[in-house]
């Protein structure tokens, strides 16, 4: 019964939200690819705007009220961390050279296209839930919701062990306590809409650039 009231109070309130965006803040599907294209190019260490500022595995990074932070990673994925965030990175390479990312999401928002390589793998957690990715772009905030814009991911609520598997134009949201998982279709509108915020996170003057380095036996940083 209390799914049921959950699953009631989010198609009432929260997708309701979602669909009424204003007409002159909604983009065009060609419009929100070229930006997802501009957003989260990559580049190497030689070509990113300065300063690039070090990311290592264990540290903590967090935004103020109107600052991004662009992470780029050594497989080729980026993320936009939004305003008011704050979230944790762990990784590391193992015997076989397989690169494990895991990122915890304690306040704020992310929005990550992540690249398919065969030797790395990526973990988004929140509060309630996990997500597994190989090759998609999606948005998660700390409240344990999901949309993907391109591509699928996996999501596990902690607590029941549930999973969902999220394509393309699709949401989830994890309820606090771990247990229930609640998923449903979106308009490519609120879509967009969603992952407008991070376009800002494209603006030189309003982000800060990050690269995740490892580190070898001696402390030396690892190409």
């Amino acid at each position: 019964m209390m799914a049921l009231f959950k699953t009631m109070l989010l198609f009432l309130f929260i997708i309701p939200l979602l669909m009424t965006v204003e007409t002159d803040r909604i983009e065009s599907v060609s419009v929100a690819s070229s930006y997802q294209s501009e957003a989260f190019s990559v580049a190497d260490d030689d070509t990113l705007p300065d300063p690039v500022l070090p990311l290592f595995s264990g540290d903590s990074l967090i935004t103020d009220e109107y600052e991004y932070a662009r992470i780029h990673f050594q497989d080729e994925s980026v993320g936009v961390v939004s305003p008011n965030s704050r979230l944790s990175i762990s990784s590391e390479i193992d015997r076989l050279q397989l690169v494990k990312t895991q990122i915890e999401i304690k306040l704020g928002g992310l929005f990550m296209s992540v690249l398919a390589k065969e030797n790395s793998k990526f973990e988004i957690i929140t509060g309630s839930s996990i997500v597994s990715v190989d090759n998609a772009r999606f948005g998660v905030l700390s409240s344990g919701f999901y949309w993907v814009d391109y591509g699928e991911i996996e999501i596990m609520a902690l607590k029941s062990g549930q999973v969902a598997r999220l394509r393309t134009g699709m949401f989830a949201q994890a309820d606090e306590q771990g247990y229930d998982i609640v998923t449903g279709q979106l308009s490519e509108s609120a879509i967009n809409h969603l992952s407008s915020v991070y376009r800002e996170g494209n603006h030189e003057e309003a982000v800060k650039n990050w690269i995740l380095y490892f580190l070898d036996a001696t402390g030396q940083i690892i190409d």
